[in-house]
This record gives structure tokens, C-alpha cells and sequence, in this order.
């Protein structure tokens, strides 16, 4: 009797049309162009992303959609979203928006392609799950506040970004370790406010110092100014001034240097 049962439960799963689901992959698929909002760029040579709509974690961008290139992700395109945990932006790509993908609590890995040359102001800021990420060479451009309170840990940032913004790491509390290239001439306010910096050395080409540049560094040790340094921005009204709340910090190498100031002075020299 139960061999006869178990042959009628099999039968019937045949003739239901019953199959065992197959394993699901974990290669990373292409996403389909229907995940996506676009607009046409004003030169009709390409498409603009102005909206993600799919569901997956794991996304790569496709390089045409509609049978269009795609140049540019627009401003919030990616904004808040919960599910993503992996981004891969294809080549042709030159553009990121501002704030594109401000707010995703789970993007831990973001692949940005050689054609890239501009980031939006808070383009990344609050993924707080970021903890790598390789400029390309191309890059020119990158908005205030790109990678505010993610997680960077190290950051090489490209030769031909010459100019950097404020706030740009503002609250990575990980990052450790920075390279700035030869040709920046200025550390602006607050770009390496709260970060783990214990040591630092700023290019020859540097000339002036911001704001609360490297404010509540408590990690920081060391900073080496060049002697092309002419200009560091002292206490304001409110006692503000480059290296507050860094109480650790007892070295900065500049032969004109002497010490230190004390809350109200940047330097005492």
C-alpha cells in the first residue's frame, strides 16, 4: 500500500507539471533596460538614467538601453535605495548626478568605468556600507560632499582632479589613508572633518589650507606642509580654524613652523 502511494504521489506531480526549481546563480546579470527610466541627452546621441526601478542586489548597468548609449546617471537615480548591494557602471558612462546614490544603506561595491570624468555633489554620501573605491584616471570633477560618512578606508585620488571640494570626506570615520596628487593647490574647509587620519603628506604643489580642513581627527599625528603653503586659514569669529578638535596632533613639518596653537589660533609661528 505504500508503494502504491507513493506512485500515485508521483504521477500527480507529473501530470501538474511539478519541477524542482533549479539553484540560483550568483553570477551577476546584466539588468534589463525595463529597471530603468531614461530620457534622451540634448544632443539625441545617447540616454540619460533618471531612475532605477528594479529590485535586484546586485546591478550591472547596462551600456545600451533602447538601443541607446548610455552617458550619463542622472541625480537620484539610485537615491535610498535598500535592495542594491553592488553597482557596476558600464563604459561610456561620463557622468554621475548629484546625489545618485546618496542614502543606499547596502552598496558595499561601486565599479566606475575609465570614461568617467564628473561626480555630482553627495553622489555617495551615507552609503555606509562603502568601504573601497578606484577613481578613474578620467575623473576631473567631484562635488561637495561626494563621499561624506561612508565607510573609505584608503582613497587614491586621480592626477587630473586638481581641484577638490569641501566636505568631500567629511565623517569617514575608517579612512586612514589618502593620496593627493601633485597639481592640487588648495585642502578645502572641512574635507577631512572626523575621518581616521593618523598622518598625512600634502603634495609640493599645495598653497593654502581651508577651514576646519581637518577637523576632530583624533587619530591624527602628522601632517608634512610644504614650504609652498602661504596661506592657512586662522580662527574665524568662532574660534574655528584648521586643525580643531585634532588633539593629538603634535608635528606639522614646515621649516617656518614652530608649534601647535591652542583653541582661537590655527598655528603659532
Amino acid at each position: 500500500m505504500k508503494r502504491c502511494f507513493v506512485w500515485v504521489l508521483v504521477l500527480a506531480f507529473v501530470f501538474l507539471g511539478w519541477k524542482a526549481e533549479p539553484p540560483q546563480s550568483n553570477a551577476v546579470q546584466e539588468a534589463s533596460g525595463k529597471d530603468f527610466t531614461v530620457i534622451m541627452t540634448d544632443d539625441h546621441t545617447g540616454v540619460v538614467i533618471t531612475q532605477y526601478t528594479g529590485t535586484a542586489a546586485v546591478v550591472r548597468i547596462p551600456a545600451k538601453i533602447q538601443d541607446m548609449p548610455v552617458f550619463v546617471i542622472s541625480r537620484r537615480a539610485f537615491y535610498g535605495n535598500k535592495n542594491i548591494t553592488s553597482v557596476i557602471i558600464p563604459e561610456g558612462v561620463s557622468n554621475i548626478g548629484d546625489f545618485a546614490f546618496e542614502s543606499c544603506p547596502n552598496l558595499a561595491s561601486v565599479i566606475l568605468p575609465q570614461s568617467l570624468v564628473r561626480i555630482g555633489q553627495y553622489a555617495f554620501r551615507w552609503c555606509v556600507q562603502l568601504k573601497a573605491l578606484t577613481l578613474p584616471e578620467n575623473v576631473q570633477m567631484v562635488g561637495s560632499g561626494a563621499f561624506m560618512v561612508t565607510a573609505l578606508e584608503s582613497i587614491t585620488l586621480p592626477a587630473g582632479l586638481t581641484k577638490l571640494p569641501d566636505w568631500m570626506f567629511s565623517g569617514c570615520a575608517n579612512l586612514r589613508s589618502v593620496h593627493i596628487p601633485e597639481g592640487v593647490t588648495h585642502i578645502p574647509d572641512y574635507i577631512f572633518g572626523g575621518t581616521a587620519l593618523a598622518a598625512i603628506t600634502l603634495p609640493a604643489s599645495i598653497r593654502s589650507i581651508g577651514e576646519l580642513s581637518f577637523r576632530d581627527c583624533a587619530d591624527l599625528v602628522s601632517v608634512v606642509v610644504p614650504e609652498t603653503v602661504t596661506k592657512i586659514i586662522f580662527a574665524d569669529k568662532q574660534g574655528n580654524y584648521a586643525f580643531k578638535g585634532s588633539p593629538n596632533l603634535s608635528l606639522v613639518t614646515q621649516k617656518r613652523l614652530i608649534q601647535l596653537g591652542y583653541p582661537g589660533w590655527a598655528f603659532r609661528n
